[in-house]
């Protein structure tokens, strides 16, 4: 269900688990669902390859991530991504953070997160199997089967954790 105002193909938000990443994302969602942008708002914690495996898939001009990625939580921020799923680069940054700086409290607009799901403005999704099916299409799995190996894996409590069965 999408907003017939909304800019398509509309915006992909993901969020980590560093603290208050899930709000951050909820409130940006929120913004730009009151701006009418639809928004694709991944419902829980995920690395960010998974923002961008989506953003890519549904061919978004931008997507983000709040995630502070592989620096200390304290630098928690938003990760943009372009069209294609990939990195912002530091002119579409610079873009952005110059817009931003030109804003006033008073010039944001908002809506309730969950007035916005139900209004169909945010559509809560998950793509962690279709990101997973990606990955097992373009691997031989049975070759790895054969190949007898062992691997260790220690996601340290990041996102990847949800994405590992014995964790």
């Amino acid at each position: 269900m999408l907003n017939e105002n909304a800019v398509e193909p509309g915006f992909v938000i993901g969020y980590d688990r560093r603290f208050l990443s899930d709000k951050a994302a909820e409130w940006f969602a929120s913004v730009l669902a009151a701006n009418g942008i639809t928004v694709s708002f991944i419902d829980k914690y995920v690395p960010t390859p998974i923002v961008m495996f989506k953003a890519k898939e549904m061919n978004t001009h931008y997507s983000a991530c709040i995630t502070a990625s592989h620096n200390p939580a304290d630098y928690n921020g938003v990760k943009v991504f372009i069209r294609g799923g990939r990195d912002a680069d530091e002119v579409i940054t610079a873009k952005i953070e110059q817009q931003i700086s030109q804003l006033q409290p008073s010039d944001v607009k908002t809506i309730d997160f969950e007035d916005a799901v139900a209004q169909g403005k945010i559509v809560v999704i998950n793509p962690m199997n279709e990101f997973v099916d990606s990955i097992i299409d373009f691997i031989d799995i049975e070759a790895i089967k054969k190949a007898n190996l062992r691997v260790l894996i220690d996601p340290m409590f990041g996102v990847a954790k949800n994405a590992c069965k014995r964790c």
